[in-house]
């Protein structure tokens, strides 16, 4: 797991996944709930990380200062208008070292694609903080800890999410509360749309 920053508010570049997504995700956090459910995970609403941790935006408890987050974000409207919107299909479970389950998009290359010129624009805010050296777009359902904990956690059958993405947001929070994140910006994907976006 990524050791971030302690005290200090998280802001992220996420695709946010539709309701359809975030219900399964609820249900299957209930369903199947961590005895300690992780606060990084429930922190957020169901989301796809591009990039995290981004521009802080203060400290947790004290005041709020957006300039910096705001300048990145212009910055970030200024790649994403270069990336047109694109669907993604969830289709599958996956699984990472340390409990980590996941859903995964059928194909992964547009969401990587994405990544790496956000990533190109902002060298000084590695993804993950730099511990990981591939990106794997995923959306995680929980972290269990233990792989042994993971593999007794059923994997119902589920039909394949599909939905467009035409935006990324940039959301910031404390990761110790749950559904503690605010949206900050919408940052629209501005190519020509994909069929059926």
């Amino acid at each position: 797991m990524v050791n971030y920053p302690q005290h200090v508010l998280i802001s992220g570049v996420l695709i946010m996944m539709p309701e359809s997504v975030a219900a399964f995700a609820r249900d299957f956090r209930a369903r199947y709930a961590v005895r300690y459910p992780s606060t990084v995970v429930h922190s957020v609403p169901p989301h796809i990380s591009l990039m995290v941790p981004f521009v802080p935006p203060g400290r947790v408890g004290g005041p709020l200062d957006t300039t910096a987050l705001n300048e990145a974000t212009a910055r970030l409207r200024e790649v994403c208008r270069t990336v047109a919107p694109y669907t993604l299909t969830l289709d599958r479970y996956g699984t990472f070292p340390g409990g980590v389950l996941f859903l995964a998009p059928r194909d992964p290359e547009p969401t990587k694609r994405l990544y790496h010129l956000i990533q190109a624009a902002f060298p000084e805010y590695p993804a993950y903080g730099g511990e990981y050296a591939e990106f794997v777009p995923h959306m995680t359902l929980d972290v269990y800890g233990t792989d042994e904990a993971l593999a007794g956690v059923p994997r119902p059958a589920f039909e394949p999410f599909s939905f467009g993405v035409r935006e990324v947001v940039v959301a910031y929070g404390d990761l110790e509360v749950a559904d503690s994140w605010t949206l900050h910006a919408a940052v629209p994907l501005g190519g020509e749309p994909a069929v059926g976006v």
